[in-house]
C-alpha cells in the first residue's frame, strides 16, 4: 500500500471566506471510467518515454524532460508559509494567514512560479504539451510524499481522535482537480489539472483513495484570471464552481485533495475549499506544481 502525499507544510494565502450560504451543484461532466485512471496514467508515461530526447528548454540532448543544467535551474521552494505555501525567508505562517485563516487547510507546491518553470507551465497549458505536465507531476509527487513523511515524523502518536496535524499525515480520501469550463477545455483539448491529478493518483495514492475528476464543475465561463489581482479574482470566481449533485454524498466527512497547476493569489483554492467545506468536507488541501512568490 502506497502512502499518499499530504500537505501540512505548504499552503497559500487566502482572503476572507466567502459568504455563500449553500454549496452550488451542477450536472456531472463526462469523464473516463474510473477503472481506466491508472492504466491511462501508465500509458501516458509510456508515451512520454517514446518522445524525442531533447530538453524542453534548450533543445539539447536529454534523457528526460530537461537536460541536467536546465533541471538545476528550476526554482524549488526552500521556505514557505506552512498554510498557503507562499515563499518566505523562513518557514512559518505568513501575515495574511495569521490575520485571516483560509478555508483550505494547506497547500503543497513543488516549485516557485518563476523562470524557467513558468516557461514550462505555459508550454504545457497553451502549446499542447501534456507530457510536460506529467513529468513535472513526478516532482510534485515526491514533494507530497516528503511532506507527509515530515508530518508523521513530527507528530507524536495519540489514542485520541486525530488532531489537524495528524489528519494531515493521513492519505486523502479523495483526489479531485480544479475543473475547466467546457468551452475552455474544448479550446485547449485537455484540463491541465486533471492530467496532474491523474498522475498523482496513480503514483501516490493508497487503494482506498478515490480519484474523482468529476467531483467539481465550472458553471460559468469566467474571464481569464491572468491579469487580475486577488480581490478581482475572488469576485470573478464567486458562484463559478459547483459540487456534482451525484457525488455530494461522497464529500461529507472526507479529507479531499484538490489538484491545480499554479497557485497565484489563492483565490481559486479559497473558493473551492469554502465550497467543499460547506458541503461537509472535513479537510481540504491543495496540491499544485507551483506557487507564485508573492500575492498580486
Amino acid at each position: 500500500m502506497r502512502i499518499i502525499p499530504s500537505y501540512s507544510a505548504v499552503s497559500r494565502t487566502a482572503s476572507t471566506r466567502l459568504n455563500t450560504n449553500e454549496p452550488h451543484f451542477s450536472h456531472t461532466p463526462q469523464s473516463p471510467p474510473l477503472w481506466l485512471t491508472k492504466p491511462l496514467a501508465w500509458l501516458g508515461a509510456a508515451v512520454d518515454a517514446l518522445l524525442p530526447n531533447h530538453c524542453a528548454l534548450c533543445s539539447s540532448k536529454a534523457k528526460g524532460l530537461l537536460c541536467s543544467p536546465c533541471a538545476n535551474e528550476l526554482p524549488p521552494i526552500a521556505h514557505s508559509c506552512t498554510r498557503c505555501a507562499l515563499p518566505l525567508p523562513q518557514t512559518e505562517l505568513c501575515a495574511e494567514c495569521l490575520k485571516t485563516p483560509p478555508s483550505f487547510d494547506s497547500i503543497v507546491a513543488a516549485y516557485e512560479y518563476a523562470y524557467p518553470l513558468d516557461h514550462l507551465v505555459l508550454q504545457f497549458k497553451h502549446n499542447n504539451h501534456p507530457h510536460i505536465g506529467r513529468q513535472l507531476a513526478k516532482k510534485l509527487a515526491l514533494t507530497i510524499s516528503h511532506t507527509i513523511e515530515q508530518t508523521i515524523e513530527h507528530t507524536p502518536p495519540s489514542p485520541k481522535p486525530l488532531s489537524p496535524m495528524q489528519h494531515a499525515a493521513t492519505p486523502p480520501d479523495i483526489i479531485a482537480c480544479v475543473p475547466l469550463h467546457w468551452r475552455r477545455r474544448l479550446q485547449r483539448g485537455f484540463n491541465q489539472a486533471e492530467i496532474i491529478a491523474k498522475h498523482l493518483h496513480a503514483h501516490t495514492s493508497t487503494q482506498t483513495t478515490q480519484y474523482l475528476p468529476q467531483l467539481l464543475t465550472k458553471l460559468n465561463h469566467t474571464q481569464s484570471q491572468q491579469n487580475l489581482n486577488r480581490k478581482q479574482r475572488l469576485k470573478n470566481l464567486r458562484q463559478s464552481f459547483a459540487v456534482a449533485p451525484k457525488l455530494l454524498t461522497e464529500v461529507k466527512g472526507k479529507h479531499i485533495a484538490v489538484v491545480d497547476d499554479v497557485v497565484t493569489t489563492g483565490a481559486t483554492a479559497e473558493v473551492i475549499a469554502n465550497l467543499l467545506k460547506e458541503a461537509g468536507a472535513s479537510r481540504v488541501d491543495i496540491w499544485a506544481l507551483a506557487r507564485t512568490p508573492k500575492h498580486l
